[in-house]
């Protein structure tokens, strides 16, 4: 099945984080970069949900490689609309949100993570959440100091 058939016609029939997982195996060196910003970003950029961001998270590591960039401008766009859904996928599949962090790192994101770090505790009273902020971005400062 036509990865790009089922981003366009079938998402309403098959769980979005199964399509996305589908996009990770595809041949996406075969995805122009029209298609991908036409087509792939706004599915994308739909999701909602800690599976679905967790899956995207994914994408950035893709067997091929293929449109690094693309992934990265959809990661840091998913962070800054929803930083506490992003960060609950990181926990959730730590092998992957890892390989994420890179991207933050990289882009200079956090010019003071921990002014950022304080910002997301201060929105929430969740003792779990707080953990995850926590575990976030001291995985983030151990992948800064190396």
């Amino acid at each position: 099945m036509d990865v790009l058939r089922m981003v366009k016609e079938d998402s309403d029939k098959i769980n979005k984080d199964k399509i996305i997982e589908e996009l990770y195996w595809s041949s996406l060196n075969s995805i122009s970069k029209e298609e991908m910003q036409s087509i792939v970003k706004p599915f994308l950029m739909e999701s909602t949900t800690i599976n679905e961001y967790s899956a995207i998270q994914k994408l950035y590591s893709n067997p091929e490689g293929a449109h690094i960039d693309f992934f990265e401008e959809i990661i840091i766009s998913l962070y800054k609309r929803d930083p506490f859904t992003f960060i609950r996928a990181v926990n959730e599949n730590p092998d992957e949100g890892m390989n994420v962090l890179y991207i933050f790192r990289n882009k200079a994101f956090f010019v003071q993570a921990e002014k950022s770090k304080q910002e997301l505790l201060d929105k929430t009273n969740d003792s779990q959440i707080k953990e995850m902020i926590d575990t976030f971005f001291r995985y983030y400062d151990t992948i800064c100091s190396t």
